[in-house]
């Protein structure tokens, strides 16, 4: 999707229903297709006997699925615009959990995942992030802001909550639960929120020269090897290692998701000063030993 950077696409109104209906489909697509497996871990192992290692391979290759499908799914993106993308997505994630819940060995559980990381890509930050940006224009910074905050709460809330359910209900029941509250709550709102027109893809040849331009550039490559570098150090769910089995710890979860929350209000109340700053040019001088 392509926008001129004054373009208003939408009404006000129109703008504040498509970005709250984002924020609670991101809590929920982040909470059911990212944080489940690591919050139903304990259970999955105890109650079927596979392995660790093996369960969260599985789970690594739905991941890798994620990343493989990106530009595909930018470029459904481009093509059709993001309510049919991501309502494509409310759906082929349920279907996917219903079968992780179905699996009766790790490589049938692993092979559920695969269709699940599709889901992923046309679900998580990516699309929601060029929806807002295209309907935004020069005002996106807040809107952004406010969906990743809201966004971080996912494993506060939904880590808990799976482990709970994978505790009273097992796993199997709690995949199967899951995936009908993704259907139920997600697809409706990408189809009655997401009404915003948008602009088809136009210019091929100038968007992939656009595309090739970014790709090699130092930007790029220093922000992707930073980011896989962060990602290298952090889980969302640390688990804690006692005589004879893996135990997750849900204050972990909790701790992550409301240390990104705070993270994520502070970078909200400064998004408009540092916005001015980087545009000004004019930045404020480190302060002295004595004031940090």
């Amino acid at each position: 999707m392509q926008a001129a950077e004054g373009a208003r696409p939408g009404s006000a109104r129109s703008l504040r229903r498509a970005l709250w209906g984002l924020c609670v489909t991101e809590l929920i697509s982040w909470g059911v297709l990212y944080y489940t497996v690591p919050a139903t871990l304990p259970t999955l192992v105890a109650r079927t006997g596979w392995t660790v290692t093996a369960i969260m391979t599985g789970f690594s290759c739905g991941l890798l699925a994620s990343a493989a499908a990106a530009i595909p799914v930018g470029r459904l993106i481009d093509r059709y615009g993001p309510r049919w993308v991501m309502t494509g997505g409310s759906l082929l994630g349920t279907t996917s959990l219903a079968l992780a819940a179905l699996a009766s060995s790790p490589l049938a559980f692993g092979l559920a995942w695969l269709p699940a990381g599709v889901a992923m890509a046309a679900l998580l930050y990516p699309p929601a992030f060029t929806a807002l940006t295209y309907w935004y224009g020069p005002r996106r910074s807040r809107a952004l802001m406010t969906l990743t905050l809201v966004g971080g709460l996912a494993s506060t809330v939904f880590a808990p909550l799976s482990g709970l359910l994978a505790a009273e209900l097992g796993w199997r029941v709690t995949y199967v639960v899951l995936a009908a509250f993704l259907l139920a709550t997600t697809g409706p709102i990408h189809l009655i929120c997401l009404k915003l027109p948008c602009v088809a893809q136009t210019g091929r040849v100038r968007h992939d020269r656009h595309t090739r331009q970014v790709r090699t550039s130092r930007t790029f490559w220093l922000l992707t090897t930073a980011l896989a570098l962060a990602a290298r150090r952090h889980h969302p769910c640390r688990r804690r290692r006692q005589p004879g089995r893996a135990r997750a710890d849900p204050g972990a979860c909790r701790a992550v998701g409301g240390g990104r929350a705070s993270h994520r209000r502070g970078l909200l109340s400064r998004t408009r000063s540092v916005g001015t700053q980087a545009c000004t040019g004019r930045w404020p001088s480190s302060p002295p030993p004595e004031q940090r």
